[in-house]
């Protein structure tokens, strides 16, 4: 199937119904195909008007998650940071938050929480 533009194809439907009219007459079935034709021509117009329509909601509404998910990964790197703040970057109760901590140098321990520790959630 060849690719044609839609604009193409509706002014060429178009033109066929302004000029079909002129012989209807000698042909039987002409009047009703063109009648039927005026009908698929306007239902792919609102069709064509419905789709642009979609997309620049489309457009908008991934604008808007974009946006969103900047807002959300601002949170969540503020979050882990305060996570960090009160566990410390080396101590391993990060991983229950999704944080790996820093690795330990040989022979050492993790450090005491600066800020008094919430209680485990289970």
């Amino acid at each position: 199937m060849s690719k044609v533009a839609l604009a193409h194809s509706l002014s060429d439907w178009h033109n066929l119904i302004e000029t079909g009219g002129a012989i209807a007459e000698y042909i039987p079935e002409m009047p009703e195909m063109l009648a039927k034709l005026a009908e698929v021509l306007q239902r792919t117009r609102d069709l064509e008007t419905r789709r642009l329509h979609l997309e620049a909601e489309r457009q908008v509404i991934t604008r808007q998650i974009r946006e969103s998910k900047g807002a959300g990964k601002d949170l969540a790197t503020r979050i882990r940071f305060s996570l960090k703040a009160v566990y410390g970057f080396d101590n391993p109760r990060l991983v229950g938050y999704g944080i790996k901590p820093r690795p330990l140098g040989r022979g050492r321990a993790p450090r005491k929480p600066a800020l008094p520790l919430p209680p485990e959630v289970e």
